[in-house]
């Protein structure tokens, strides 16, 4: 459901918002902004000349916010 969340930034994060929990989910590697153990799965993507590339490597590490 989080293809119609709402896309913001917490503190200049990224994040896409739940529309059903109102959790806030970075963007970056699809952890909660509220410290929650319970991430959503998340790829590497990036944007070269104009297109987007999504790596075919899961994230799993949590990276902590700087």
């Amino acid at each position: 459901m989080l293809s119609r969340g709402l896309l913001g930034d917490v503190g200049g994060e990224p994040v896409v918002i739940s529309p059903l929990y109102k959790q806030r989910i970075r963007l970056r590697d699809g952890w909660p902004c509220d410290g929650s153990e319970q991430a959503v799965r998340a790829w590497p993507v990036k944007v070269e000349n104009g297109k987007v590339w999504v790596g075919s490597q899961q994230l799993l590490a949590r990276a902590e916010a700087s």
